[in-house]
């Protein structure tokens, strides 16, 4: 079986984080390894508050794994602080890691959860980053208003960072763009109106299993968008918490 690494959060709902991580891989045909670089305190209303692992730990848990389990594929959520980007940098890079980057800066609710200097170092090393709207806006440091906008910010993002850049759209109309050597791809799917906890985790995760599984970055990202939006499809509705969950 193909293996994949998540390195990220703890999301106590299972909603999100290294749990939704480990839920996708596995569904898809991947065995998922879990790292855990931050603890959260929340509910399906938001992140409360979080706190980082120590670098020492996070390393210690990664090089765990990497001594019975030989990885390609590894995806980062939230991370913590710029001293565990910097180590999981030198561990990428020192064992050729294909990393997908979802930048997660903030929650549904407002809190920050990752700041840009705080992933700088992964986003330099990585192979595809997939932020949302504002996280474009951030990384581009450009406003985001159409699908034009949204090329440019990724042809900006990615010629900075040297890597694919995957923006989506679900902000606007639903729409992503997927800029990769040189090209512009567009993944259109219905934009359903829903919002549902997790969606960002599932689909970063979801192109890291598909890239585990062998298929090239362009698939694996129409992939992983279709089987989002059979999960945004299927989301259930949370009575008590007024929310939805994949």
């Amino acid at each position: 079986m193909k293996i994949a690494i998540s390195i990220a959060g703890f999301d106590p709902t299972s909603g999100a984080g290294i749990i939704r991580d480990a839920f996708v891989m596995r569904d898809i045909g991947v065995y998922p390894l879990c790292v855990v670089s931050s603890l959260t305190v929340q509910n399906l209303g938001g992140v409360k508050s979080h706190f980082s692992v120590d670098t020492d730990l996070l390393k210690k848990q990664i090089l765990a794994l990497l001594s019975d389990f030989d990885v390609r594929y590894v995806k980062t959520g939230m991370l913590g602080s710029v001293e565990n980007a910097k180590m999981i940098d030198e561990i990428a890079t020192h064992h050729n890691w294909f990393l997908v980057v979802d930048p997660l800066f903030g929650s549904k609710n407002g809190l920050v959860l990752n700041t840009l200097e705080s992933v700088k170092k992964v986003i330099e090393v990585a192979g595809l980053i997939t932020p949302n709207i504002p996280e474009a806006e951030t990384l581009a440091n450009t406003r985001i208003n159409n699908l034009e906008d949204m090329k440019n910010a990724a042809l900006k993002i990615g010629e900075e960072f040297g890597l694919s850049v995957l923006i989506k759209g679900g902000h606007l109309q639903g729409v992503d763009v997927l800029y990769h050597k040189g090209k512009f791809h567009e993944i259109k799917m219905p934009h359903l109106g829903r919002v549902v906890h997790g969606t960002g985790c599932t689909y970063s995760a979801a192109i890291t299993a598909y890239l585990a599984l062998g298929e090239n970055l362009v698939d694996a990202v129409s992939k992983a968008r279709a089987y989002l939006q059979k999960k945004i499809e299927n989301a259930v509705f949370h009575k008590r918490s007024m929310g939805l969950m994949l």
